[in-house]
């Protein structure tokens, strides 16, 4: 299995700002409904990449998700409710870059 990982860090102050709005029972009001309200990326050195989307709902919550080279969304795994953290992605042999199994993972910190 090939393994790929990358370190998303993110300023404290920020980083505190997100995990605030993820608490929030409701939508949070500054954003629209359904909306993306920040987005961290990750490349990894295959040329794929990971973004973890803060989103607006009927609660705030993270949405983890892999895109090969082209642009096409390969992965996604459980949405959170903490920015900070691991997010760790399988991908199949019949979806991977290598044609073997392959795992993509994010670490989220402070700086």
């Amino acid at each position: 299995m090939q393994k790929y990982s990358q370190i998303i860090k993110i300023p404290q102050k920020m980083l505190d700002e997100m995990n605030e709005i993820l608490r929030l029972s409701d939508f949070f009001k500054d954003a629209g409904r359904c909306s993306v309200i920040e987005t961290f990326t990750a490349i990894f050195d295959n040329g794929w990449q990971a973004d973890i989307k803060v989103c607006n709902g009927d609660g705030p919550y993270v949405d983890p998700v892999v895109f090969d080279k082209e642009g096409n969304q390969i992965a996604c795994i459980e949405v959170a409710d903490e920015l900070d953290g691991e997010y760790v992605f399988a991908v199949p042999a019949g979806y991977s870059n290598s044609g073997d199994d392959e795992e993509y993972t994010i670490i989220v910190e402070a700086e």
